[in-house]
This record gives structure tokens, sequence and C-alpha cells, in this order.
């Protein structure tokens, strides 16, 4: 990726005195990047969590390292946690998502769709 930007047009806006004692800038821009159209993430299905061992976990751990490291270390550890309990009571899977795809269209409207078009 360059760190050049094409600038196609900019200029300034008049704002009201009563908003800012500075004019507003607008810039149109070249923007011809191209995204990769589908990506994986994890979904975490909470319908089928099992909260009870969920609240075990966070009642019967010992988080003495909150108070005893840094607040980077600290936070970092304290997110590595929580996540750890996370995949231990939350089903997950991973799932493709597709940014242009309508919304509900999901993968088993995919597959029906698939299917009528090999007919």
């Amino acid at each position: 990726m360059s760190d050049h930007i094409h600038v196609l047009y900019a200029d300034t806006l008049d704002v009201d005195e009563h908003i800012s004692d500075h004019k507003g800038i607008y810039v149109f821009i070249d923007f011809t990047e191209t995204f990769n159209s589908c990506y994986k993430r994890k979904a975490w299905n909470y319908a089928r969590a099992d909260f009870d061992s969920l609240n075990n976990l966070i009642e019967n751990t010992n988080w003495d390292f909150i108070e005893t490291c840094d607040v980077n270390t600290s936070c970092i550890q304290l997110t590595n946690v929580i996540y750890e309990f996370m995949n231990q009571c939350i089903p997950s899977k991973e799932v493709s998502m597709r940014p242009y795809d309508r919304p509900g269209y999901d993968s088993e409207i995919r597959k029906h769709t698939r299917h009528r078009d090999r007919l």
C-alpha cells in the first residue's frame, strides 16, 4: 500500500461562528483500495452458553494478578482469562463473513441457492 493519497478536490466551508472559530475542511480522495470480500470470525452461540459454569469459574478464580501487575499486563491477563472462560462455557464456530451479502443471507440460504442453480 502506498502512503500517497490522490486528492481529487479539497476546499473549506464557512462554519457558524457560534460553533467554531475555524473553517471546516472537506476532501475528496481517490479511494481505489480493494478489500478482501470474505473474512472469517468467531461467532459465539450465547443461547447455548453454560452460564452456571461461567459464573463458577469467575467466582473461583484468584484475581490477585490484577493488583500485583502493572495496568497493561493486568489488562492482557484479564482479557486472556475471560476469553478462556468463554471458550470453555460458550459454544462457538468460525463463520465466513461476506460484507456484500444482503442482511440475513446466510450459509443455509447460500446452500439452497447453489442447489437451485445446479438444477
